[in-house]
């Protein structure tokens, strides 16, 4: 049947195994650019390998993770959004090594746009060098990055963001149940890394990190939460003047979203100083779980 449309550019099989016929070849056009699989369907990199021109590339997994990573790892040379989500509940706790088997098949040096969601049971550790050594080998120019519930500390993701040169939107979603032991990603060090002329405890080179960032997204669950640095830190990053931001190299940060959960207990007083940057012209959210806008 799919050999019959040969202009098919997206082909979408999550929760099913494509199978056909090897002696008829592969029956996908080469034209597919948007692939949406499973990696554990058993047939993952032989499907991957027939789709030379796959531009953006969405895996899943439900459960535990059954395909071995690629040796040496595929080169996706078109390839410019990836997006990772492993589908489980809260309860499962799965321990899975999916994300892991995943990035470290792929080389994708076109990458602009890379999303993981939901790797919450891998070692902190771990999860870090997968994502660092994917980027290192890629050695791409990423644009978007959209970490969801994504088991890295806040000095391993300041690490990561520092070979992020030219990204422009950071989301990140912290919201996750954790053990009395384990942190946030979402602290105030990690905030105060964000700063674009101060240095914080897991940052210590000389700032800032991010220096294209425009668009910034933050979900987190901790009560934990420090605004009057939050506050500064995206007053220091407004730099409407686009003179003085290609002096100092940094771009103005446009849009600013962050939801608070609904146990913090918020003072509206506090986001206040940010009113003249979005009179100005800044994109600014700030709202809480279940009670609605605080800024």
């Amino acid at each position: 049947m799919l050999r019959n449309i040969p202009v098919l550019r997206a082909f979408h099989a999550l929760g099913m195994y494509y199978l056909w016929d090897q002696s008829s070849g592969f029956p996908l056009p080469s034209a597919l650019c948007d692939l949406e699989y499973d990696f554990n369907a058993g047939n993952f990199f032989e499907v991957l390998d027939n789709c030379p021109n796959i531009h953006r590339l969405f895996i899943s997994t439900r459960g535990e993770n059954t395909t071995t990573a690629a040796c040496p790892p595929r080169l996706l040379s078109e390839l410019y959004s990836l997006s990772l989500t492993l589908i489980t509940s809260w309860e499962e706790n799965v321990e899975d090594d999916f994300f892991s088997s995943v990035l470290s098949s792929l080389t994708a040096p076109r990458l602009t746009n890379l999303a993981l969601e939901r790797a919450y049971n891998q070692e902190e550790l771990a999860q870090f060098h997968t994502i660092q050594s994917f980027l290192t080998r890629s050695s791409c120019s990423l644009q978007v990055l959209s970490l969801n519930n994504i088991a890295v500390t806040d000095s391993g993701l300041v690490t990561i963001l520092k070979q992020c040169v030219t990204l422009e939107a950071l989301h990140i979603v912290d919201t996750y149940p954790r053990s009395s032991t384990a942190e946030p990603i979402i602290t105030k060090a990690f905030i105060e890394s964000l700063h674009s002329s101060k240095r914080s405890p897991i940052q210590e080179s000389p700032p800032p990190i991010v220096k294209s960032l425009r668009s910034l997204t933050l979900t987190l669950e901790s009560s934990e939460f420090d605004a009057a640095v939050f506050v500064d830190m995206v007053s220091s990053r407004w730099i409407p003047d686009p003179d003085m931001a290609k002096t100092i190299e940094i771009s103005c940060l446009r849009s600013v979203e962050l939801f608070l959960p609904a146990q913090m207990k918020v003072d509206r007083e506090a986001y206040q100083p940010l009113l003249p940057f979005e009179k100005a012209g800044m994109m600014i959210v700030v709202k809480q779980e279940t009670k609605g806008y605080v800024f």
